[in-house]
């Protein structure tokens, strides 16, 4: 628990590990159901619903890994569901541009992470959400 402490600053921030991970556990089921509605939203569009799961399951959680990781904020990070709702909505019309839909908000998140060095995510998402 000692190195959990040093590596995340917890008791720096005055918090415990075991408060954390009772955060985290309660995190992962109060996101656990972006993956069914994601699965559900993007079954309409004809995509795997099983894919859609896993690969939902497998970037949230690379991402918030990373977030933990470089970043060192205890942030659970998840698919942007407003921008997957107007992505299926355009699939299931037949327009070609939701690819670029869904893609120019990710560039520019992915950008200003860059630019910000993830340190100012906080500030920066809050300003992308707006």
């Amino acid at each position: 628990m000692n190195k959990l402490d040093a590596r995340f600053h917890i008791t720096e921030r005055g918090s415990t590990v075991r408060r954390e991970i009772i955060g985290g556990v309660t995190t992962f089921a109060t996101m656990a159901y972006i993956l069914i509605v994601q699965a559900s939203l993007m079954s309409g569009t004809g995509m795997n619903v099983t894919g859609v799961m896993i690969s939902t399951a497998l970037m949230s959680g690379l991402i918030t890994l990373l977030m933990a990781l470089y970043a060192n904020l205890p942030f659970a990070l998840g698919p942007g569901m407003g921008t997957n709702a107007i992505f299926a909505g355009l699939v299931a019309a037949g327009g070609a541009t939701a690819i670029r839909c869904d893609f120019c908000p990710f560039s520019v998140r992915i950008a200003l992470s860059l630019h910000f060095r993830v340190r100012l995510v906080p500030g920066a998402v809050h300003i992308i959400s707006s």
